[in-house]
């Protein structure tokens, strides 16, 4: 319909997935919760059952990574709390923890 999205202040997105994936929330992880996962995000999946992992840039208009971390459910909320990720499952209606082991 319209060929120049960013005259009308529309900004395209970084990715796009072609096959869509029901992300249901995005959050940032805090630094202090594992080196390797320094500037990272992590996106929750309803249709991929996963958790996406990715880092951006410094201008933050590139991605520059993609971990996909299959959970095997629907992923409806994710937060941070005591240095462990939680989620929200849907299809088991459980709380999933996690936390990542340093080597």
């Amino acid at each position: 319909f319209k060929k120049d999205h960013y005259s009308l202040g529309y900004e395209e997105p970084l990715l796009a997935f072609t096959k869509a994936l029901g992300i249901s929330e995005i959050i940032k992880t805090p630094d202090s919760f594992n080196s390797k996962w320094k500037d990272s995000y992590l996106a929750t999946s309803l249709s991929a059952h996963a958790i996406l992992r990715f880092n951006l840039n410094n201008k933050l208009d590139k991605i520059q990574s993609i971990e996909v971390i299959k959970i095997g459910e629907r992923i409806r909320d994710i937060k941070f709390y005591n240095n462990k990720i939680y989620t929200i499952l849907e299809n088991s209606a459980s709380l999933g923890v996690y936390n990542i082991l340093s080597k």
